[in-house]
Protein backbone atom coordinates (compact mmCIF):
# COMPACT_ATOMS: atom_id res chain seq x y z
CA UNK A 1 0.00 0.00 0.00
CA UNK A 2 1.06 3.56 -0.78
CA UNK A 3 2.18 5.75 2.08
CA UNK A 4 -0.25 8.63 2.44
CA UNK A 5 0.61 12.24 3.62
CA UNK A 6 -2.17 14.54 5.07
CA UNK A 7 -2.18 18.22 4.72
CA UNK A 8 -3.77 20.32 7.54
CA UNK A 9 -3.76 23.91 5.97
CA UNK A 10 -6.56 25.20 9.11
CA UNK A 11 -6.73 22.96 12.06
CA UNK A 12 -5.36 23.13 15.60
CA UNK A 13 -1.78 22.69 14.35
CA UNK A 14 -0.77 22.92 10.70
CA UNK A 15 1.29 21.04 8.45
CA UNK A 16 2.23 17.29 6.92
CA UNK A 17 1.24 14.39 9.09
CA UNK A 18 2.08 10.95 7.65
CA UNK A 19 -0.74 9.16 8.95
CA UNK A 20 -4.62 9.41 9.28
CA UNK A 21 -4.27 9.34 13.09
CA UNK A 22 -2.09 12.26 13.51
CA UNK A 23 -3.93 14.64 11.02
CA UNK A 24 -7.25 13.10 12.35
CA UNK A 25 -6.32 14.77 15.91
CA UNK A 26 -5.85 18.33 14.25
CA UNK A 27 -8.62 18.60 12.20
CA UNK A 28 -11.57 16.64 14.73
CA UNK A 29 -14.02 18.57 16.10
CA UNK A 30 -12.04 21.44 14.76
CA UNK A 31 -14.45 24.30 12.85
CA UNK A 32 -13.85 25.28 9.29
CA UNK A 33 -10.59 22.78 9.14
CA UNK A 34 -9.27 22.30 5.92
CA UNK A 35 -7.72 19.41 5.15
CA UNK A 36 -6.66 16.81 2.49
CA UNK A 37 -4.90 13.22 1.81
CA UNK A 38 -1.93 13.36 -0.87
CA UNK A 39 -0.09 10.28 -2.72
CA UNK A 40 3.29 12.35 -2.04
CA UNK A 41 4.64 14.89 0.73
CA UNK A 42 5.67 17.25 -2.75
CA UNK A 43 1.35 17.85 -3.44
CA UNK A 44 0.64 17.88 0.21
CA UNK A 45 3.35 20.97 0.24
CA UNK A 46 2.10 22.94 -2.61
CA UNK A 47 -1.80 22.48 -1.11
CA UNK A 48 -0.06 23.97 1.81
CA UNK A 49 1.02 26.54 -0.31
CA UNK A 50 -2.07 27.62 -1.76
CA UNK A 51 -4.25 30.57 0.31
CA UNK A 52 -7.36 29.85 1.90
CA UNK A 53 -9.83 32.34 1.37
CA UNK A 54 -11.58 34.26 4.67
CA UNK A 55 -14.77 36.03 4.56
CA UNK A 56 -13.85 39.15 5.15
CA UNK A 57 -15.81 39.96 8.33
CA UNK A 58 -14.23 37.05 9.66
CA UNK A 59 -12.18 36.76 12.57
CA UNK A 60 -9.21 34.64 14.14
CA UNK A 61 -8.69 34.92 17.83
CA UNK A 62 -5.69 34.08 19.83
CA UNK A 63 -5.25 32.36 22.75
CA UNK A 64 -1.77 33.27 24.26
CA UNK A 65 -3.30 31.82 27.92
CA UNK A 66 -6.09 29.05 27.85
CA UNK A 67 -5.99 25.40 28.09
CA UNK A 68 -5.21 24.91 24.57
CA UNK A 69 -2.97 28.19 23.27
CA UNK A 70 -3.12 28.55 19.61
CA UNK A 71 -5.04 30.15 16.63
CA UNK A 72 -8.97 29.59 16.28
CA UNK A 73 -10.99 30.46 13.32
CA UNK A 74 -14.37 30.64 15.22
CA UNK A 75 -15.14 32.38 19.08
CA UNK A 76 -16.54 29.04 19.90
CA UNK A 77 -13.60 26.96 19.50
CA UNK A 78 -11.34 29.74 21.26
CA UNK A 79 -14.23 30.48 24.28
CA UNK A 80 -13.68 27.12 24.83
CA UNK A 81 -9.91 27.61 25.68
CA UNK A 82 -10.70 30.64 28.07
CA UNK A 83 -13.97 30.81 29.31
CA UNK A 84 -13.62 29.86 33.22
CA UNK A 85 -9.63 30.06 33.23
CA UNK A 86 -7.57 32.33 35.54
CA UNK A 87 -5.50 34.88 33.84
CA UNK A 88 -6.22 34.04 30.45
CA UNK A 89 -4.83 36.21 27.64
CA UNK A 90 -6.41 36.31 23.79
CA UNK A 91 -7.12 38.95 21.06
CA UNK A 92 -9.85 38.72 18.15
CA UNK A 93 -7.44 39.38 15.12
CA UNK A 94 -8.29 39.98 11.25
CA UNK A 95 -5.19 38.09 10.13
CA UNK A 96 -4.00 35.10 11.33
CA UNK A 97 -0.43 37.20 10.76
CA UNK A 98 -1.70 38.88 13.83
CA UNK A 99 -2.71 36.30 15.82
CA UNK A 100 0.65 34.86 15.25
CA UNK A 101 2.11 38.20 16.50
CA UNK A 102 0.04 38.19 19.22
CA UNK A 103 0.97 34.57 20.83
CA UNK A 104 4.66 35.35 19.83
CA UNK A 105 4.75 38.89 22.16
CA UNK A 106 2.96 36.07 25.18
CA UNK A 107 5.87 33.38 24.43
CA UNK A 108 8.11 35.92 25.03
CA UNK A 109 6.93 37.12 28.16
CA UNK A 110 5.67 33.56 29.44
CA UNK A 111 9.38 32.53 29.13
CA UNK A 112 10.61 35.49 31.36
CA UNK A 113 7.66 34.54 33.58
CA UNK A 114 8.69 31.14 33.78
CA UNK A 115 12.07 31.65 34.10
CA UNK A 116 11.00 34.24 37.33
CA UNK A 117 8.80 31.82 38.87
CA UNK A 118 11.62 28.82 38.93
CA UNK A 119 14.15 31.60 40.45
CA UNK A 120 11.46 32.30 43.41
CA UNK A 121 10.58 28.91 43.90
CA UNK A 122 13.98 27.84 44.52
CA UNK A 123 14.50 30.95 47.24
CA UNK A 124 11.24 29.72 48.64
CA UNK A 125 12.75 26.15 48.76
CA UNK A 126 16.08 27.60 50.44
CA UNK A 127 14.19 29.41 52.87
CA UNK A 128 11.62 26.70 53.59
CA UNK A 129 12.81 23.53 53.50
CA UNK A 130 14.48 21.22 55.66
CA UNK A 131 16.78 19.03 54.59
CA UNK A 132 16.51 15.24 55.54
CA UNK A 133 19.71 15.15 57.26
CA UNK A 134 19.03 17.53 59.90
CA UNK A 135 17.39 16.95 63.10
CA UNK A 136 14.17 18.70 63.37
CA UNK A 137 12.73 19.50 66.72
CA UNK A 138 8.86 18.69 67.72
CA UNK A 139 7.50 20.07 70.64
CA UNK A 140 10.06 18.87 73.22
CA UNK A 141 11.43 15.49 71.79
CA UNK A 142 14.72 15.10 69.36
CA UNK A 143 13.84 13.04 66.46
CA UNK A 144 16.89 12.59 64.18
Amino acid sequence: MAKKYYAVKRGRKTGIFESWEEAAKQVNGFACAVYKGFNTQEDARKFLEISVPVSPTAHIYAVAIGRVPGVYYSWDEAQAQVDGFSGAKYHRCKTKEDAEAFLAKYEVAASGLVAEARVAEEKWRKRNCIPFNRSVRHKHRHIK
